[in-house]
């Protein structure tokens, strides 16, 4: 009797355990469910993340392409401006030679102009004097 005693607390305990393995089993079944739906959220969370920089990456990317482009234009135009204000002072001291070159024709103009006053004043004079001599030779 009492083996059979035995035989009984033995399986009764083999019940008792193999239902704890059995819920051990199932509590890891809902374990590794809840992993996985965990698992799949952070993926669809990463795809997010990753979808959304890529597009504030192009975003970014792109701003910088058009600053970029504009900064060269503006170069362009700084080197176009440059190039206009050599070419208004090559102009602008052309125009002082030319004004200089004036200003001494200008003078050299005066001073013909004076000499010739001066010969025609001279002339008026010899004429003068010659009038005045043929006055006198016919009175004499």
């Amino acid at each position: 009797q009492n083996h059979i005693s035995d035989l009984r607390a033995g399986g009764t305990k083999l019940i008792e355990s193999a239902q704890g393995w059995e819920k051990l089993k199932t509590d890891l079944i809902q374990q590794l469910s809840h992993y996985k739906k965990e698992s799949t959220t952070l993926r669809g969370l990463l795809k997010a993340s990753e979808t959304k920089f890529n597009e504030e990456f192009k975003e970014v990317q792109a701003s910088a392409e058009a600053e970029k482009a504009r900064a060269s234009k503006m170069e362009g135009m700084v080197h176009r401006i440059r190039e206009a204000l050599e070419h208004s002072k090559r102009e602008a001291e052309r125009a002082h030679q030319k004004l200089r070159e004036a200003d001494s024709s200008r003078d050299h103009l005066q001073a013909q102009e004076a000499r010739h006053a001066a010969q025609v004043s001279a002339m008026q004079t010899l004429k003068n004097e010659i009038s005045r001599l043929r006055t006198e030779i016919t009175t004499s």
